[in-house]
């Protein structure tokens, strides 16, 4: 979600009068916050382009700046749907990969598509059925 946001941009109008790098905006202006930028800035992450999911867990080092990544907003104005979305992602992807082996087929670049949300374009996949295990 921090490499590939699914939602790249948030829509807000700000509420009081503000400054942003010596740029007036007054209350009511619209806003259009682009959420990949400050995710993979060197200075919120250690090695910001690199996949590594234990920059999460207690304990892990190198520079990393949480409130930089919110795939979901914050604040009151924070994407209702969040737990489902989080939950149904780890459903989702736990019901395929233990039943599916997923390869990727090709050397094709992939591209991102941006449609209402972000999505894979020539990404192609091989996906065949585990074969029967034993008991658990």
């Amino acid at each position: 979600m921090r490499l590939r946001p699914v939602a790249p941009l948030i829509f807000l109008e700000n509420k009081v009068d503000t400054s942003l790098a010596g740029v007036a905006m007054p209350k009511g202006t619209s806003l259009l916050l682009l959420m990949r930028r400050p995710a993979t800035h060197a200075g919120a992450f250690d090695a910001p382009e690199e996949f590594r999911p234990r920059r999460w867990l207690d304990g892990a080092t190198g520079a990393h700046e949480p409130s930089a990544n919110l795939p979901f907003g914050s604040g009151p104005r924070i994407c209702p749907g969040r737990s489902l979305a989080l939950l149904e992602m780890r459903v989702a992807l736990s019901s395929i990969f233990k039943a599916f082996d997923v390869q990727r087929v090709g050397a094709d670049v992939v591209w991102e598509r941006f449609s209402f949300t972000m999505e894979p374009a020539r990404l192609r996949l091989r996906i065949s059925a585990r074969g029967t295990r034993g008991p658990a």
